[in-house]
């Protein structure tokens, strides 16, 4: 069955299973071919054939009822979950991104691991894998909706070939981002990655936010915050094969700058901080500014921190002191003798990135 119109129908799209030895299968002849407020049951196969196509719900049971997309063409499969909860039996597969929007109270379970090498767009609710997996260029959420990656027991691989920023919780067993793009997660007020580890290992990842277990970033670039903000590890943070973490400096005051607090040991090795300027910094030449970087060893690292790992061209008399209850901070003062004009200080902080990620390659 082949679909060539957009159609306007509103209702139920069911694809039938034909027989035992073969399935019902649709081929998408347009856009939206089976209209764009259906709720779909899959039980045969639906070929996007390089189509987009939006439900009103996706579901199934039974090991039947494949969605995929050979074509070149990448189609963007988009469920629309308003608030039901909701589980697709099948694979999706093939060059197809996932859009999933609605309501933070909607809830889609894919119980095969996603095959589909599109990206992965959650706007509102949960996204839950039953069999984990890999989701390509995770985005999506907001301030007003609660965004969901739901991977419970299962490990989940983020790989990410391009820049993206995700706000709301992920949950699994291990989390690995991988790929050499960003990925910008912003846990909010109550939210949390909440996994055994988490590990990255490719590009950068900035975290604003908490994690309830330990942190390792390996040949990576992390940075606390997007821009400038605080990021909590439940437990060591750990830095190997030349990895490196990008603190931005806003402010005399510690809220206005980048902030790190591991509950475990800083376990930095050969790995650099480098202190750079925010992009609206307001602290005057000669003025002091204070950077939480705290972890359970601090103490005992304080005499070899600042030679051994803090970089920067901008500040003048490092030192990594006791502040607040228990923990430490970097202070340093802004010296006037190589700061360069305001208008210069951004072409001057993507060369240093530009300088870190060559390192990390070499």
């Amino acid at each position: 069955m082949g679909q060539t119109a957009d159609e306007t129908f509103t209702g139920k799209v069911q694809i039938n299973y034909a027989s035992s030895n073969s399935q019902g299968r649709v081929r998408l002849g347009a856009d939206n071919a089976l209209g764009t407020a259906n709720r779909a049951f899959i039980y045969g196969t639906l070929d996007m054939n390089g189509h987009n196509q939006s439900f009103a719900g996706l579901s199934n049971d039974g090991n039947k009822g494949p969605i995929f997309n050979d074509a070149d063409t990448l189609s963007t499969l988009t469920i629309d979950n308003i608030s039901e909860d909701l589980r697709f039996q099948s694979s999706i597969s093939g060059n197809v991104a996932l859009v999933l929007t609605g309501t933070e109270n909607g809830k889609l379970t894919l119980a095969k691991a996603p095959e589909y090498t599109g990206s992965t767009t959650v706007q509102a609710g949960t996204l839950a894998l039953s069999l984990g997996g890999t989701l390509y260029n995770l985005s999506g959420g907001s301030a007003d909706l609660a965004a969901a990656i739901d991977s419970t027991g299962k490990n989940l691989t983020l790989e990410n070939t391009e820049n993206t920023k995700f706000i709301g919780s992920i949950a699994a067993a291990a989390i690995t981002k991988t790929g050499e793009g960003t990925l910008k997660v912003n846990t909010g007020e109550t939210g949390a990655i909440t996994a055994s580890s988490l590990t990255v290992t490719g590009g950068r990842f900035d975290l604003l936010g908490s994690s309830t277990c330990g942190l390792t970033i390996s040949n990576a670039v992390f940075s606390p915050g997007n821009s400038v903000g605080a990021a909590e590890v439940g437990g060591a943070f750990t830095l190997t094969d030349g990895a490196s973490v990008i603190m931005e400096i806003g402010g005399s005051a510690p809220s206005q700058n980048d902030s790190l607090v591991a509950s475990g040991d800083l376990e930095l090795g050969d790995g650099k901080i480098y202190l750079t300027l925010a992009d609206a910094c307001d602290l005057p030449t000669g003025g002091q500014f204070t950077a939480v970087f705290s972890g359970s060893n601090s103490e005992s690292i304080k005499n070899s921190f600042i030679n051994d790992h803090v970089v920067s061209d901008y500040f003048i008399n490092l030192q990594y002191v006791p502040y607040g209850d228990g923990q430490y901070a970097i202070t340093g003062i802004l010296d006037p003798n190589v700061v360069p004009e305001p208008s210069a200080w951004a072409m001057l902080i993507l060369g240093a990135f530009g300088l870190m990620y060559f390192r990390k390659r070499k």
